[in-house]
């Protein structure tokens, strides 16, 4: 089976949201096309069936299938309105389908999935409403038990044991087991796409800084995160050197002759300082009179990139002077 052709539609509605409530509006997707298909299941089972009485039962499961069809509609107008339309209409097919057939048909357990589906539904942030939800369904399941008697007469024990019981029990599970199975594959997800982001950010730090000063940064409390870099470079330009943003000397007999850029070190630091003043240098030719005298008078004598790589060149002496004398950068004093 094609996944990509059917995960679009669990998206449906999705998109506009923040990737963590775009996961639970996943998950309500799904559990609707899950009850829709289930809906229009019994309805085709009862249409063969040839007792004649089953028409009552059949309008409720197409009623149920057309309010968890528009479930994913509800998300254009709030995160929460689709989660609490599934509900509703299902607790309503739930008590239409107990009124119909009785209690021994099991029906009004279904109610009792309401509390599983709450936190991949909503979260902690609806916590009240959660609430409330809860406290509903263990209301409908113990009315339609005080009210409902066990057989209304419209099948004979054994057939709502069989066509109604057994059928309630293995598909809440089914659908049950399937909820936290894609909930969970989602967490999964999510933490691998946290733990490969952690290890990025711990490999930036260590290429970066000192072994001392990365240590600092993971401690909490301390206000000075930043050692002298005395011991390792004794100025911005070696600083710079180390990242590879200098020209590589190709000098010999005598006679100064500088190449490109080295590239070594960081590429990753580098990409950032060179994108940076890419956008800088791109600011500077719409806007002139908003850029720095320096950097404008570079540009008049040299190409765009050469200014780029030095101004990039620059700003990773400036950090260094910042991070090394313990002071505050000043914008002013720096361009």
């Amino acid at each position: 089976m094609k996944w990509h052709r059917v995960l679009p539609t669990i998206r449906f509605g999705t998109v506009r949201y923040p990737e963590k409530v775009a996961r639970r509006l996943r998950v309500v997707n799904a559990t609707a096309f899950a009850l829709v298909a289930i809906s229009l299941g019994f309805v085709v089972a009862h249409m063969i069936n040839p007792n004649p009485g089953l028409w009552p039962p059949s309008l409720v499961h197409l009623g149920a299938a057309l309010g968890f069809s528009a479930v994913p509609l509800m998300h254009r107008w709030g995160p929460s309105l689709g989660a609490s339309l599934l509900i509703a209409v299902g607790l309503a097919d739930i008590s239409g389908l107990c009124l119909i057939f009785g209690t021994g048909s099991g029906l009004h357990f279904w109610a009792l999935l309401v509390p599983a589906l709450l936190i991949p539904f909503y979260g902690e942030i609806r916590l009240p409403v959660a609430v409330a939800l809860v406290a509903l369904a263990a209301t409908v399941t113990i009315v339609l038990e005080a009210v409902t008697p066990v057989n209304t007469g419209l099948r004979p024990p054994h057939q709502v044991f069989v066509a109604n019981f057994i059928p309630s029990v293995v598909l809440s599970f089914a659908i049950l087991f399937a909820i936290v199975l894609y909930a969970m594959r989602q967490i999964a997800h999510a933490e691998a796409a946290a733990e490969h982001e952690f290890e990025r950010s711990e490999a930036l730090i260590a290429n970066i800084l000192p072994v001392s000063v990365a240590a600092r940064l993971k401690e909490s409390g301390g206000e000075v995160i930043a050692d002298r870099y005395d011991h390792q470079f004794r100025n911005g330009r070696e600083f710079a050197a180390w990242l590879g943003l200098t020209p590589a000397n190709k000098s010999s007999g005598g006679k100064e002759k500088l190449g490109r850029i080295t590239k070594m070190g960081d590429q990753y630091l580098r990409s950032l300082l060179v994108v940076g003043m890419t956008s800088l240098v791109r600011q500077t030719r719409s806007h002139p009179e908003r850029a720095s005298k320096w950097l404008t008078s570079l540009l008049e004598r040299k190409a765009a990139r050469v200014a780029t790589v030095a101004m990039a060149n620059k700003t990773a002496r400036i950090v260094w002077a910042v991070l090394t004398r313990n002071e505050t950068y000043g914008p002013r004093a720096a361009v």
